[in-house]
């Protein structure tokens, strides 16, 4: 599922992003409009849709929680079936993954003096006396 359109159309395309195929349904279930024509490629694999999965999953958990080591929140979302059929590159992938998710989530450091001043006094930093930095 890709997204809504008007009227609480969906959309659907393939998982492959060069992949041009489509299809749109509406309320009811039923197929509005279908662009398969090019869907000739092989499917994904059982291991590449297992890691897409519990990297989503993983990532999702860690901006939640930003202070949970990664291999807690690893361990947390693996299943037994996801362990059976993922490799040790595809778990440094998920542990890449969670670390660009939670640094998405922390500000930009500054980089002038400038800067740094601006973001003091948009945040009302202050001292432990009570005093403005």
């Amino acid at each position: 599922m890709h997204k809504y359109l008007a009227n609480e159309v969906e959309r659907w395309v393939c998982t492959q992003k060069t992949c041009k195929a489509f299809f749109k349904n509406d309320v009811r279930g039923t197929m509005i409009e279908d662009n398969s024509d090019g869907h000739n490629h092989l499917p994904d694999s059982c291991q590449m849709l297992m890691r897409q999965s519990v990297s989503n999953a993983c990532k999702r958990q860690a901006k939640e929680d930003l202070f949970k080591r990664p291999s807690k929140v690893m361990r947390r979302e693996i299943t037994a079936d996801a362990l059976s059929v993922l490799t040790e590159a595809d778990m440094t992938q998920v542990r890449k993954a969670i670390h660009s998710a939670r640094a998405k989530e922390r500000p930009p450091l500054p980089k002038t003096l400038d800067d740094l001043h601006i973001i003091l006094h948009e945040y009302d930093v202050k001292t432990k006396v009570g005093e403005r930095f």
